[in-house]
Parts: C-alpha cells; sequence; structure tokens
C-alpha cells in the first residue's frame, strides 16, 4: 500500500471512523436483544421473510452471507419458535423457511431504528450526502464482502 498524499486519509482513518458508526447502533441492538432475543442479523433475515418463504440459498444471496452463517441464523431463529424449514412442494430437494405466526407477530412490532437519534440524523442530511454517504459505504461492504472471509 501506498503512503497517502498529505491531506489525505489513511485506511485506519476510515477504519476509526466506522468503528464508531457501528458503536451508534449498540444501545439499540442490546434492546433487540433483549426484547426479543434475536441479533440484528436475524431481525434482517425475518425482515426478508415478511414477503413469503424463501430458500436457504436465497436467503445467503440477499444478505450476502455464506451457507453456513445462514444456516446457523436459521437454526436460531427455529430454536426461537420464529421460523420453520420445510421441503418445497415443487422440488422436494429444497428446503424452504418461512416465518411462524409468532416471527409475523414480532416483526410486525419491531422498529429498530425508527423514531432513533440515527434515523432524525439520516433524515436531516442533505439528499446528495445520504446519496453519497450510501453509495461509499455499499462500495465499502461489497469490498469487505469480495474478499469472502465473512
Amino acid at each position: 500500500m501506498s503512503e497517502p498524499a498529505e491531506g489525505e486519509l489513511t485506511s485506519r482513518d476510515l477504519l476509526r471512523v466506522y468503528l464508531d458508526a457501528v458503536t451508534l447502533i449498540e444501545p439499540f441492538q442490546y434492546e433487540l436483544e433483549q426484547r426479543a432475543n434475536i441479533t440484528l442479523v436475524q431481525a434482517r433475515m425475518l425482515r426478508r421473510l415478511r414477503h413469503g418463504p424463501r430458500t436457504q440459498t436465497q436467503l445467503g444471496q440477499g444478505m450476502g452471507l455464506s451457507p453456513s452463517s445462514v444456516s446457523r441464523l436459521v437454526d436460531r431463529l427455529v430454536a426461537e419458535g420464529l421460523v420453520v424449514r420445510g421441503r418445497s412442494g415443487g422440488d422436494a430437494r429444497q428446503i424452504l423457511v418461512r416465518v411462524t405466526p409468532k416471527g409475523q407477530s414480532l416483526f410486525a412490532t419491531m422498529r429498530v431504528l425508527q423514531g432513533t437519534v440515527i434515523e432524525r440524523a439520516a433524515a436531516d442530511m442533505p439528499g446528495d450526502r445520504r446519496r453519497l454517504l450510501h453509495e461509499t459505504l455499499r462500495e465499502f461492504v461489497d469490498r469487505v464482502k469480495a474478499y469472502g472471509e465473512i
């Protein structure tokens, strides 16, 4: 890696602000875990299932997760009674994940960041800055995932 030009940010500078941003979510994640006994990633999975069953492969692709990570997440949601696994009617080899009534009820009441200071801060940003932040974070996430270790 080359040395940054004067005034340029280093990767270390980026990582510091990234960690600052990640810590903003911790109180909300703690509340979700206390209230519903699920993590933010598990809540994301429930959100993906709200419109109907998905295969574990579809869930993994949509969330950018490895098959083993998806399997562990589904196992935890099954243990909480929030989803069930079942065979697909059209293809017996495919396992579909479906939300249970308990999972639907939980999802209906879940508002992880609505009304929070994080949502207000995002809403207060000018649209062009929100778009730039979104594009930049999306690129960063995609670059990290491209390494294939997550």
